[in-house]
Order: structure tokens, then sequence, then C-alpha cells
């Protein structure tokens, strides 16, 4: 009886040694893939980080400025825009819907959007280049056949015109806010 007792717990170690064995084969494999992934979205960030205007880039614009971009997670759907054209310059900041991968993909796109209707003169307004935005944004996501996507950007858009000292402003779920005279105005 004890040597049968004995075959038996060997038997059930030898099994618990090849169950341990496969999940350290499968920690690992999980690990691996993990390293992998995690890789690949660094190197996304740094994608990311180059279509970003570069903090240079806005002291260029506005000497008394600072730049402050915490995303999230590693890469994300916040995004800044700047562009100084024809004496004037062009200002955004945007959260796009989503974290992560999706959401930098989200601005990706619309940074590429912002070039583009921009630098179309047709569009001399904060409020034009919106719409526009958001057209550009149905059409890249025509043929999706997902009813449910209901991706999309929050944005604030400031338009100064140099010459004339104008500010204008258009914005999508963002509002405007002015401090004068120490009071906060929303508009």
């Amino acid at each position: 009886l004890q040597n049968h007792v004995l075959i038996k717990l060997k038997k059930e170690m030898r099994e618990k040694e090849r169950l341990y064995v496969e999940l350290q084969k499968q920690k690992d494999e999980i690990s691996m893939k993990n390293k992998d992934i995690i890789d690949s979205i660094t190197y996304a960030q740094r994608i990311q980080k180059a279509i970003l205007p570069s903090e240079k880039q806005l002291k260029s614009i506005f000497k008394e400025s600072f730049l402050l971009h915490i995303p999230r997670d590693i890469v994300s759907g916040d995004f800044y825009w700047i562009s100084e054209r024809d004496n004037k310059i062009y200002l955004a900041a945007v959260d796009c819907t989503g974290h992560g991968v999706p959401g930098a993909f989200m601005s990706i796109i619309g940074n590429e959007l912002f070039e583009k209707y921009t630098s179309n003169v047709m569009y001399q307004h904060p409020n034009e280049i919106l719409n526009k935005l958001n057209e550009g944004f149905f059409e890249v996501f025509k043929d999706i056949e997902d009813n449910y996507l209901r991706d999309g950007m929050d944005i604030a858009l400031c338009i100064i015109d140099k010459n004339t000292k104008v500010l204008e402003y258009s914005g999508a779920f963002n509002p405007l806010y002015i401090i004068r005279n120490n009071n906060l105005i929303e508009l």
C-alpha cells in the first residue's frame, strides 16, 4: 500500500512539474509579447512626438509661453497644433476620442487635416476650418461599417491676426476662457 501511495505521489509530482514548465513557458511567451508591444508603442510615441510642434517652435511664435503635455498613456489622442501663415497664428488644443493607440491614430489624422485645411486660403476663419475638419473625419471613416463609430475631437482653435490684433475662436465641445481684471469669463 505504501509503495502504491509513493507511485501515485511521484506521478502527481511529475504532473505538477510538467504543468510548472508549461506555465513558465507561457509566462515567458507573454513576457516577450508584452515587451514587443511596449517597444512598438514606445516607438509610436516617438513618431507622435515628431508630428507635434516643438517647444522651440511655440516659443518662436509666443516668446512668453510654456508647454504642458502629459499624456495619460504612452501615446494618446491629446495633441496641440500651431502654425504661422500670412501674418496669422493658428493654434489648436485637441482631445481626440480614445486613449492609447486609437487616440494616437486619431491625433495623426487630426494633425494632417489641420495642415490640409489651414493651408487652403478658402478657409479663413476657425469655424470654417472646424466644419472642414468635421467633413474630413466623415470622409476618412465613410467606409467603416460600424454604425456605432463615434470618433471625433474636442477642439479649441484660435486664429490670431498679428496685423489687426484680433483673435478669432471656434470650439468643438470647448469654451473659450478669458481672464480680464482678475475675472474669469467663459464664452
